[in-house]
C-alpha cells in the first residue's frame, strides 16, 4: 500500500516535484516506523517503474536487496556484541532476503502480455497457500 502510495504522489504533476519527494520521503518514515521491510516495496516499485531495461531493473533490484541483506547481518552481529538492543533476528534472516533475487528469474520470461497459462485458470490460488503448508510442514520436521 505504501508503495502505491509513493508511486501515486510522484504521478501528482499538479504539485511541485519538491513537494512530491517531501510525501515519497515521509511514506519511507512511516514504513521505518511500521517494521523495516515495507520500505524495500516503496524501492522495489520505483526500480520496476522507473527503468525502462529489464537488465537495469535486475540490477537494481539485487543491489537494494543486497544492501538489506547486509544491513539484516549487520544487525545480527550488533545484537550479538550487545544482547541489551533486545533484536531477536537472526543470520537466516539475511539468507532468506537474498533470495528475493529468484523472483527475476520469472521475471525475466515476462513480456509485458497476458500469457496463456497450461496450468489452468485457479493454479496459482491453490499452489500459493498450499506452498506455505509444505514449508510449514519442513520446518515442523526440520526443528522439530
Amino acid at each position: 500500500m505504501l508503495a502505491l502510495l509513493a508511486l501515486c504522489a510522484m504521478k501528482l504533476g499538479n504539485i511541485k516535484k519538491v513537494v512530491r519527494i517531501i510525501l515519497v520521503v515521509l511514506l519511507f518514515a512511516v514504513s521505518l516506523l511500521m517494521s523495516g521491510w515495507p520500505v524495500m516495496s516503496i524501492i522495489y516499485a520505483f526500480v520496476f517503474t522507473y527503468n525502462k531495461e529489464f537488465k537495469n531493473k535486475a540490477k537494481w533490484f539485487c543491489v537494494f536487496t543486497l544492501i538489506l541483506s547486509a544491513t539484516v547481518a549487520a544487525v545480527v552481529t550488533a545484537s550479538r556484541v550487545n544482547p541489551s538492543l533486545g533484536i531477536t533476528w537472526s543470520y537466516g534472516q539475511a539468507v532468506y532476503l537474498s533470495g528475493f533475487m529468484l523472483a527475476l528469474i520469472p521475471l525475466s520470461r515476462y513480456n509485458g502480455q497476458k500469457g496463456v497459462t497450461h496450468t489452468g485458470r485457479y493454479f496459482f490460488y491453490v499452489f500459493y497457500p498450499l506452498h506455505f503448508l509444505v514449508l510449514w510442514g519442513l520446518q515442523k520436521l526440520i526443528l522439530g
